[in-house]
Protein backbone atom coordinates (compact mmCIF):
# COMPACT_ATOMS: atom_id res chain seq x y z
CA UNK A 1 0.00 0.00 0.00
CA UNK A 2 1.27 3.47 -0.89
CA UNK A 3 1.95 5.74 2.05
CA UNK A 4 0.46 9.21 2.38
CA UNK A 5 3.14 11.76 1.46
CA UNK A 6 3.89 14.88 3.41
CA UNK A 7 2.98 18.13 1.67
CA UNK A 8 5.45 20.99 1.53
CA UNK A 9 3.90 24.31 0.48
CA UNK A 10 6.03 26.29 -1.96
CA UNK A 11 6.15 29.85 -0.67
CA UNK A 12 7.40 31.06 -4.05
CA UNK A 13 3.81 30.76 -5.28
CA UNK A 14 2.78 33.32 -2.66
CA UNK A 15 5.52 35.66 -3.80
CA UNK A 16 3.99 35.64 -7.26
CA UNK A 17 0.55 36.36 -5.81
CA UNK A 18 1.07 38.99 -3.13
CA UNK A 19 3.76 41.08 -1.49
CA UNK A 20 2.91 40.30 2.11
CA UNK A 21 4.42 36.85 2.56
CA UNK A 22 3.92 36.92 6.32
CA UNK A 23 0.12 37.04 6.05
CA UNK A 24 -0.05 34.29 3.46
CA UNK A 25 2.42 32.14 5.37
CA UNK A 26 0.30 32.39 8.50
CA UNK A 27 -2.94 31.48 6.72
CA UNK A 28 -1.55 28.56 4.72
CA UNK A 29 0.17 27.05 7.77
CA UNK A 30 -3.16 25.91 9.20
CA UNK A 31 -4.40 23.94 6.19
CA UNK A 32 -2.88 20.50 6.74
CA UNK A 33 0.52 21.07 5.14
CA UNK A 34 3.63 19.68 6.83
CA UNK A 35 6.42 22.05 5.76
CA UNK A 36 7.16 25.38 4.12
CA UNK A 37 9.15 24.94 0.93
CA UNK A 38 11.51 27.85 0.46
CA UNK A 39 13.13 28.33 -2.98
CA UNK A 40 16.33 30.32 -3.35
CA UNK A 41 17.62 30.49 -6.93
CA UNK A 42 19.45 32.55 -9.51
CA UNK A 43 16.11 33.24 -11.21
CA UNK A 44 13.78 36.15 -10.55
CA UNK A 45 11.65 36.43 -8.55
CA UNK A 46 13.25 34.47 -5.74
CA UNK A 47 13.18 34.13 -1.98
CA UNK A 48 16.19 35.09 0.14
CA UNK A 49 17.98 33.22 2.90
CA UNK A 50 18.27 36.42 4.95
CA UNK A 51 14.47 36.56 5.32
CA UNK A 52 14.06 33.11 6.87
CA UNK A 53 14.62 34.25 10.45
CA UNK A 54 11.82 36.82 10.17
CA UNK A 55 9.41 34.50 8.36
CA UNK A 56 9.90 31.73 10.90
CA UNK A 57 8.00 33.91 13.36
CA UNK A 58 4.88 33.59 11.17
CA UNK A 59 4.57 29.80 11.24
CA UNK A 60 4.99 26.83 13.54
CA UNK A 61 6.02 24.61 10.61
CA UNK A 62 9.57 23.58 9.70
CA UNK A 63 11.28 25.09 6.68
CA UNK A 64 12.06 22.89 3.67
CA UNK A 65 14.76 24.94 1.90
CA UNK A 66 15.92 24.38 -1.67
CA UNK A 67 18.96 26.39 -2.77
CA UNK A 68 19.25 26.22 -6.56
CA UNK A 69 22.26 28.48 -7.06
CA UNK A 70 25.59 27.65 -8.69
CA UNK A 71 27.67 27.87 -5.52
CA UNK A 72 25.31 27.83 -2.52
CA UNK A 73 27.59 26.88 0.36
CA UNK A 74 29.16 30.35 0.85
CA UNK A 75 25.61 31.70 1.23
CA UNK A 76 24.88 29.22 4.01
CA UNK A 77 27.69 30.26 6.38
CA UNK A 78 25.48 32.38 8.63
CA UNK A 79 22.28 30.39 8.24
CA UNK A 80 20.74 29.20 11.51
CA UNK A 81 18.22 26.37 11.22
CA UNK A 82 16.26 24.23 13.65
CA UNK A 83 16.84 20.50 13.84
CA UNK A 84 13.44 19.83 12.23
CA UNK A 85 14.21 22.06 9.22
CA UNK A 86 15.92 20.66 6.15
CA UNK A 87 17.83 21.97 3.16
CA UNK A 88 18.70 20.68 -0.30
CA UNK A 89 21.50 21.76 -2.61
CA UNK A 90 22.07 20.53 -6.16
CA UNK A 91 24.22 17.58 -7.12
CA UNK A 92 25.06 19.57 -10.26
CA UNK A 93 27.15 21.93 -8.08
CA UNK A 94 29.79 19.21 -8.00
CA UNK A 95 30.71 19.47 -4.33
CA UNK A 96 32.74 16.62 -2.86
CA UNK A 97 31.13 14.13 -0.50
CA UNK A 98 33.23 15.59 2.33
CA UNK A 99 31.93 19.11 1.69
CA UNK A 100 28.34 17.87 1.78
CA UNK A 101 28.99 15.95 5.02
CA UNK A 102 30.58 19.02 6.60
CA UNK A 103 27.55 21.10 5.60
CA UNK A 104 25.24 18.62 7.32
CA UNK A 105 27.32 18.78 10.50
CA UNK A 106 27.38 22.59 10.46
CA UNK A 107 23.65 23.07 9.90
CA UNK A 108 22.53 20.34 12.29
CA UNK A 109 19.49 19.40 10.22
CA UNK A 110 18.61 17.08 7.38
CA UNK A 111 20.46 17.77 4.13
CA UNK A 112 19.31 16.55 0.72
CA UNK A 113 20.53 16.58 -2.86
CA UNK A 114 18.38 18.03 -5.64
CA UNK A 115 18.56 16.63 -9.16
CA UNK A 116 17.60 18.47 -12.34
CA UNK A 117 15.46 16.80 -14.98
CA UNK A 118 18.33 16.14 -17.37
CA UNK A 119 20.76 14.74 -14.75
CA UNK A 120 21.24 10.99 -14.35
CA UNK A 121 20.50 9.33 -11.01
CA UNK A 122 24.01 7.85 -11.21
CA UNK A 123 25.31 11.28 -10.13
CA UNK A 124 23.64 10.76 -6.76
CA UNK A 125 25.19 7.41 -5.87
CA UNK A 126 28.43 8.63 -4.18
CA UNK A 127 26.43 10.88 -1.83
CA UNK A 128 23.59 8.63 -0.73
CA UNK A 129 25.22 7.54 2.51
CA UNK A 130 25.88 11.17 3.44
CA UNK A 131 22.53 12.84 2.77
CA UNK A 132 19.01 12.29 4.08
CA UNK A 133 16.84 12.61 1.00
CA UNK A 134 16.79 13.20 -2.75
CA UNK A 135 14.79 16.02 -4.32
CA UNK A 136 13.67 15.22 -7.86
CA UNK A 137 12.95 18.30 -9.94
CA UNK A 138 10.11 17.96 -12.46
CA UNK A 139 10.50 21.57 -13.65
CA UNK A 140 13.28 24.12 -14.02
CA UNK A 141 14.29 25.10 -10.45
CA UNK A 142 13.06 28.40 -9.05
CA UNK A 143 10.17 29.01 -11.47
CA UNK A 144 6.67 28.69 -9.98
CA UNK A 145 3.68 27.39 -11.93
CA UNK A 146 5.51 25.45 -14.65
CA UNK A 147 3.97 22.19 -15.95
CA UNK A 148 5.19 18.82 -14.70
CA UNK A 149 7.73 17.14 -17.00
CA UNK A 150 6.65 13.53 -17.40
CA UNK A 151 10.17 12.61 -18.53
CA UNK A 152 11.17 12.56 -14.86
CA UNK A 153 8.83 9.64 -14.17
CA UNK A 154 11.19 7.00 -15.57
CA UNK A 155 14.05 8.41 -13.51
CA UNK A 156 12.07 8.34 -10.27
CA UNK A 157 10.90 4.81 -11.03
CA UNK A 158 14.47 3.63 -11.67
CA UNK A 159 15.71 5.23 -8.46
CA UNK A 160 12.91 3.73 -6.39
CA UNK A 161 13.58 0.27 -7.80
CA UNK A 162 17.26 0.53 -6.86
CA UNK A 163 16.66 2.21 -3.50
CA UNK A 164 13.20 1.12 -2.30
CA UNK A 165 13.49 2.70 1.15
CA UNK A 166 15.34 5.93 0.37
CA UNK A 167 13.55 9.18 1.15
CA UNK A 168 12.48 11.05 -1.97
CA UNK A 169 10.79 14.40 -2.55
CA UNK A 170 9.24 15.54 -5.83
CA UNK A 171 9.00 19.20 -6.80
CA UNK A 172 7.47 21.00 -9.76
CA UNK A 173 4.06 20.98 -11.39
CA UNK A 174 2.48 18.97 -8.58
CA UNK A 175 -1.30 19.03 -8.95
CA UNK A 176 -3.95 16.50 -7.95
CA UNK A 177 -3.40 14.73 -11.29
CA UNK A 178 0.41 14.60 -11.20
CA UNK A 179 0.35 13.74 -7.49
CA UNK A 180 -1.78 10.73 -8.40
CA UNK A 181 0.84 9.65 -10.95
CA UNK A 182 3.86 9.95 -8.64
CA UNK A 183 2.29 8.51 -5.49
CA UNK A 184 2.93 5.07 -6.99
CA UNK A 185 6.65 5.66 -6.22
CA UNK A 186 5.95 6.22 -2.51
CA UNK A 187 7.46 9.70 -2.26
CA UNK A 188 7.97 10.94 1.29
CA UNK A 189 7.14 14.53 0.34
CA UNK A 190 5.38 16.35 -2.50
CA UNK A 191 6.00 20.05 -3.04
CA UNK A 192 3.17 22.19 -4.37
CA UNK A 193 2.44 25.90 -4.48
CA UNK A 194 0.32 27.21 -7.35
CA UNK A 195 -2.12 24.30 -7.18
CA UNK A 196 -2.84 24.90 -3.50
CA UNK A 197 -3.56 28.57 -4.18
CA UNK A 198 -6.02 27.82 -6.99
CA UNK A 199 -8.86 27.41 -4.48
CA UNK A 200 -9.55 29.67 -1.51
CA UNK A 201 -10.05 26.47 0.49
CA UNK A 202 -6.37 25.55 0.76
CA UNK A 203 -7.17 22.54 2.91
CA UNK A 204 -9.30 21.01 0.15
CA UNK A 205 -6.39 21.32 -2.26
CA UNK A 206 -4.02 19.65 0.20
CA UNK A 207 -6.42 16.71 0.61
CA UNK A 208 -6.50 16.28 -3.18
CA UNK A 209 -2.70 16.07 -3.26
CA UNK A 210 -2.61 13.20 -0.78
CA UNK A 211 -5.44 11.38 -2.54
CA UNK A 212 -8.09 11.90 0.10
CA UNK A 213 -11.64 13.22 -0.28
CA UNK A 214 -12.18 16.09 2.17
CA UNK A 215 -15.91 15.26 2.19
CA UNK A 216 -15.39 11.80 3.67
Amino acid sequence: MNKIPKISYSLLASLNKEKNLSNNLFSVSNTGIDMIHYDVSDNEPTLFLKDIKKLKKCTFLPFDIHVATKDPIPQLKNLVLASNDRIAIHVECGYSVKVVRDLKLKLGCEVGLALNIETSIDELVPYLDSVDYVLFMAVVPGVSGMPFSESVMDKIKAFRERYPNYSITIDGGITDKTAYLVRQFNPDTLISGSFILKDQNYGKQVFKLIGQDINL
